[in-house]
């Protein structure tokens, strides 16, 4: 049995969320499970993260200010759209 990984600390999170859109604007169609493996957590976690950054976006926040990824497909790929 593996140890327990310690919880993740916010700028650990912060870190990967800053991250994230620019990876995956490189690698388009990448689907949920190999973002996830290529971020080293679950692939639910990273649904999570997704969840956050469609909330966020430029100063504004009108729905063409907030960062707009499609990942909820059967076939889970993630596309970066704007």
């Amino acid at each position: 049995m593996s140890p327990a990984r310690p919880p993740e600390t916010a700028g650990e999170k912060m870190s990967r969320l800053l991250t994230l859109v620019p990876w995956l604007s490189a690698h388009q169609g990448v689907t949920l499970d190999e973002a996830a493996e290529h971020f080293g957590v679950t692939a639910a976690q990273l649904e999570r993260d997704l969840n956050v950054l469609i909330l966020t976006g430029r100063p504004g926040y009108f729905p063409d200010d907030l960062v707009d990824i499609q990942f909820w497909d059967e076939d889970r790929q993630i596309t970066v759209i704007d």
